[in-house]
């Protein structure tokens, strides 16, 4: 099985810092913070409507949208994940499972031989992909709310370094 990272990419991005940076700004703070927190619990919204339903519901309880705590004056960033305290058989769930037994001892072993026991074999688990779906669904609908946000904050800035400026002529 391999593993993928997948990262968005926004064109222009050094090129907006650096004129935002001109204003006096910074994107980093408390509103940026909360901002990603929204972001991220829309994607744990549209994971938890793609988990299955299980008995319990524990899976799709289990998935969460937090915040890394910061170290220094560190960007912030929000994340979404699965609680394993809750939902531990979620990666059976996301990639399935192939023919799989529980392990035993000898009395077992000569029951299931014997086709009298149910309680070895646990057989095969179709892959139920409900994360990695509910992010590729989320990424459109994050990006267009970050870019609002960015807008609103250049807009004020803009506006605060204009007020600040007809002050000073005045």
């Amino acid at each position: 099985m391999s593993w993928t990272t997948r990262y968005s990419q926004i064109d222009g991005v050094p090129e907006c810092i650096a004129a935002f940076n001109k204003l006096g700004g910074t994107f980093d703070g408390l509103g940026l913070e909360v901002e990603l927190l929204d972001c991220a619990g829309i994607v744990r919204d549209n994971v938890r409507m793609l988990a299955p339903m299980g008995p319990t519901g524990n899976l799709k309880n289990s998935i969460v949208a937090k915040t890394f705590m910061r170290q220094n004056a560190d960007q912030p960033a929000a994340f979404v994940a699965i609680d394993y305290r809750f939902g531990p058989h979620a990666h059976l769930v996301e990639f399935g499972t192939t023919d799989r037994y529980i392990k035993a001892n000898l009395k077992t072993w000569k029951a299931r031989k014997a086709g009298t026991s149910r309680w070895g074999y646990r057989g095969h688990m179709p892959a139920k992909p409900f994360f990695r779906p509910g992010v590729d669904m989320s990424r459109g609908m994050v990006m267009m709310r970050l870019k609002a946000y960015m807008q609103e904050q250049i807009k004020r800035r803009a506006n605060s370094l204009n007020a600040s400026r007809v002050r000073v002529a005045a």
